[in-house]
């Protein structure tokens, strides 16, 4: 019998072909985006809530609130070594992601066991950092190889976006069940489901993720040794910065609990704010940067960072909390994509550990700020007073960091191009060098306490 001639599969087949198997890929991306923002929505505003409501005295409410999130960012810069170790993006990610889990599987069984066991649920909000803060860079490098790069801008905004989304959703979910009955168990209900939903995102990335090995490449120690010092010193001045901030910043979810005592509705809703206006003015910051006034963003924003705390103080009503948070999201949307570009332009290589490097020495001047704001509010038992001097010592920070900036003219970025507020951004950092692409995923994870004020 004759063999029957089997049709030949042309170009266009082979691009549907192509075509749907990138589909396949960005749905389970996306997937994955939705089970971070299920577990950051139903676990970051537990979190806020339950030291927002706790009875313990203010130096040690301001250290649990900062102090984990400085563990997770000093975490991130030393455990990138254990990528050699692993072997595998995918392996290193893997084993983050589990001590994030074990992190809420210990705080769901503290607070089931004995609510008033702080120490548990500290053990618990240091392992859910750790892992979650160094998990992130291997995560954007397995989304960065599994996407075709001419969908990279649409595909890291539309997955922002969805995490935003969901983190937003799962936030007014909890505040809303919560709000009939702030028990233990109800709370370690859903630091068990945002467990179960890291663990689907675990499995996402195990099973879809491909397996390449680890780029090894080898740097001059002497480049090394300079790019260091600079972030060092870089560093060590938004170090006084973040100081200034942290004073009130770890403080103002008991204000509104307890001093003002707001719904739990309303403080949900009151805390995604900034968020919101984070993710909506970032392409507003790109065009301002693009008519080259890096210097008067920069100083705007740290000026409404500034005063922000002292317009706390005049006034408690819902509205114009809700103005001020408003406020809030717009000036830390600039300081922090400005942040990133100093860092980039002053080492365009190897952005992730120079970053990552910058945020684990400034979450320094976080803790220590909280400390000097404990200690404040220790002596004076007065939420005023203390928004007063945190916003007197940002403004005379920034003043700081803004005269070191000029005086050492690190603004050596010209150009810079974003699509959908999250997209892409085009740098050149020496005219003579061609423009180097920087695809940010979602923005640093500092404590929450940052992105409230």
């Amino acid at each position: 019998m004759p063999s029957r001639r089997q049709p030949r599969l042309g170009p266009c087949y082979n691009q549907r072909m192509k075509n749907n198997l990138a589909n396949r890929t960005n749905a389970c991306w996306y997937a994955e985006a939705i089970c971070l923002g299920i577990t950051v929505g139903f676990s970051e505003v537990l979190l806020a809530i339950y030291y927002g409501s706790a009875s313990m005295d203010a130096v040690t409410l301001g250290l649990f609130m900062t102090f984990p999130a400085a563990i997770g960012a000093v975490t991130q810069v030393v455990m990138t070594s254990l990528k050699k170790t692993l072997g595998s993006a995918r392996a290193f990610a893997s084993a983050a992601i589990v001590i994030q889990i074990l992190g809420l599987l210990t705080m769901a069984s503290g607070l089931y066991a004995n609510a008033s066991d702080h120490v548990m649920m500290f053990v618990g909000q240091c392992l859910y950092w750790m892992g979650g803060m160094t998990s992130a860079s291997p995560t954007q490098e397995i989304l960065a190889g599994g996407v075709d790069a001419c969908r990279h801008n649409q595909f890291f905004s539309r997955r922002a976006i969805l995490m935003t989304v969901l983190t937003l959703i799962c936030n007014l979910t909890s505040a809303q069940v919560l709000k009939y009955g702030l028990t233990p168990s109800l709370m370690a209900m859903f630091l068990v489901i945002a467990a179960g939903a890291r663990f689907g995102s675990l499995l996402l990335i195990f099973i879809f993720a491909a397996k390449r090995p680890v780029e090894r490449a080898r740097r001059p120690a002497l480049v090394q040794d300079e790019a260091v010092v600079s972030i060092l010193k870089l560093s060590l001045v938004m170090m006084v910065f973040r100081c200034a901030v942290n004073i009130s910043s770890p403080f103002f979810s008991a204000y509104m609990l307890q001093d003002l005592h707001l719904d739990l509705v309303v403080y949900s809703m009151l805390t995604a704010v900034p968020l919101v206006s984070k993710m909506l003015w970032l392409t507003n910051w790109a065009k301002l940067l693009d008519d080259n006034k890096k210097f008067e963003g920069l100083c705007i924003a740290m000026l409404s960072i500034g005063i922000v705390p002292i317009m706390w103080a005049m006034g408690s009503s819902k509205i114009w909390l809700g103005m001020l948070q408003v406020l809030a999201g717009l000036s830390w949307a600039g300081f922090d994509l400005i942040s990133i570009l100093l860092v980039q332009s002053m080492y365009p290589r190897s952005i992730t550990q120079k970053l990552g490097l910058f945020l684990a020495l400034s979450s320094i001047g976080s803790v220590a700020g909280s400390l000097v704001g404990g200690l404040i509010l220790e002596a004076t038992h007065n939420y005023h007073i203390l928004f007063a001097v945190s916003g007197t010592m940002r403004l005379l920070a920034g003043y700081f960091v803004l005269a070191y900036l000029r005086q050492n003219q690190l603004f050596k970025f010209q150009q810079l191009k974003m699509k959908s507020g999250l997209a892409t951004l085009l740098l050149v950092v020496n005219p003579r060098r061609r423009p180097r692409q920087f695809m940010p995923s979602s923005p640093p994870q500092d404590s929450r306490s940052d992105r409230v004020a």
